[in-house]
């Protein structure tokens, strides 16, 4: 299946995000950008598994549409970075992630999206997406995550 952007209205589902996530150019841009905030490298994988959890969290996103979500994408990539800058420097602790640190999948970025758009709606919508994601025990602040999130919003030059 070939995601052209023609075709704004697809549902997300996982045959239509596998293909935005491997075909999109703004997907592959804003997961490199992420990955080097992280430090660490992108992998251009996407095992089903990985997939499951990206449309997991897409789905609880509430963006039902490949072009919503690409459009969210557009509309916050100049902040992504920054936020999971301050997150690693902030939120994340050294010893809740994992040494050595793994490469990311294809669609980082749809994860870190998540967790940013979840931040600005506070505690509670962080917590549902990363049970979303398969997260039950949180190794790091979720109020420090929300603030992040919102210095970054506030921060921004709109």
């Amino acid at each position: 299946m070939r995601v052209e952007a023609k075709v704004p209205d697809l549902p997300i589902d996982a045959v239509s995000l596998r293909a935005f996530i491997e075909q999109e150019p703004l997907v592959r841009r804003i997961d490199k950008l992420v990955a080097d905030a992280i430090g660490i490298d992108l992998i251009g994988t996407l095992p089903d598994k990985v997939l499951e959890a990206r449309l997991k969290v897409a789905n609880a996103m509430d963006l039902p549409k490949l072009r919503d979500l690409r459009d969210a994408l557009t509309k916050y990539e100049p902040l992504l970075p920054g936020f999971v800058r301050l997150c690693v420097a902030e939120v994340w602790s050294k010893q809740s992630r994992p040494r050595p640190m793994t490469p990311a999948n294809l669609g980082v970025s749809i994860y870190q999206l998540g967790l940013f758009l979840a931040g600005l709606q506070g505690r509670g919508r962080v917590i549902t997406i990363l049970q979303a994601f398969g997260v039950n025990e949180i190794p790091w602040n979720v109020d420090s995550l929300v603030a992040v999130a919102r210095r970054v919003f506030e921060n921004y030059p709109a």
